[in-house]
């Protein structure tokens, strides 16, 4: 109508602590008022101090939300992403935004395709209209590197398997490890 102010279409900042430069990318997010903090993980814990919920909890105020009980992945240890109640979750995203805050959406993951944060968007994007802002530090996020930490002297070894076998020391052909990983 005439003479009507447009509502501004509100936005959505999907990211993942686990990217370089993510921490002051998501200080200089928090700095606008109208910002919440959704944080996805299913668990709020981390390996680092400021990230865990009473970290996140004490700096933001309010504005911090653990969502992790309706839009954390069940599977967040690995398998096929499952969101553990998605239509609640959605259903407390859109209030936020029906409320007029943008939403910074958080998880660990640095990888926001292989990251549930996306399920959620796409989710989000199909019943509401937001425009979604993907921090400019995914353009120079490279590919994960997959490596082996391995304990001396057998890092050497394979350094230098010529100064071994020289020795008559015989090389290392095959490393056991007691526990599984994803690879």
């Amino acid at each position: 109508m005439f003479g009507m102010k447009e509502r501004p279409q509100r936005k959505i900042y999907p990211v993942g602590y686990g990217m370089d430069g993510a921490q002051q990318y998501i200080e200089q997010l928090m700095a606008q008022p109208q910002m919440v903090l959704i944080d996805t993980r299913f668990s709020p814990k981390s390996r680092w101090a400021e990230w865990r919920e009473g970290a996140l909890r004490a700096k933001y105020g309010t504005r911090y939300r653990w969502a992790g009980a309706y839009l954390g992945n069940r599977n967040f240890q690995g398998g096929p992403i499952q969101i553990a109640d998605l239509e609640e979750g959605l259903r407390g995203l859109r209030l936020y935004l029906d409320e007029g805050y943008d939403l910074l959406l958080l998880c660990q993951c640095s990888d926001y395709y292989a990251c549930h944060r996306k399920v959620i968007v796409d989710q989000l994007r199909e019943c509401t209209s937001v425009e979604v802002i993907q921090p400019d530090l995914l353009q120079r996020a490279s590919a994960p590197i997959m490596a082996l930490s391995i304990q001396q002297p057998y890092a050497q070894w394979l350094a230098h398997p010529g100064q071994f076998v020289n020795a008559g020391i015989r090389p290392k052909t095959i490393e056991n490890r007691t526990w599984t990983t994803r690879y």
